[in-house]
């Protein structure tokens, strides 16, 4: 099954990923993972789930995007009422 995962953390080793609504942890070794070089913290990707294992289709750049957008709108609002408030 196909589902959208989000790249929770990134470390050394692991790439940690929420997935689905439900945001189920899953913590893929680098290892594992071609490019692991390429995907930053926030990334938005389409993933494949099956008998508890993921893998990685693809990057959602639109996802990412309107996410990024989302939240960086979110934190202007917040910035005007704190600033209104001083």
């Amino acid at each position: 099954m196909i589902k959208k995962a989000v790249i929770d953390s990134i470390s050394k080793n692991y790439i940690t990923l929420l997935v689905g609504p439900e945001e189920k942890e899953f913590i893929l070794s680098k290892d594992q993972i071609s490019d692991s070089s390429e995907y930053q913290e926030g990334d938005w990707l389409e993933v494949k789930v099956k008998d508890d294992k993921v893998k990685i289709i693809k990057v959602d750049k639109e996802e990412t995007e309107n996410v990024k957008e989302r939240i960086q709108k979110k934190l202007d609002r917040l910035r005007r009422r704190m600033d209104s408030d001083l």
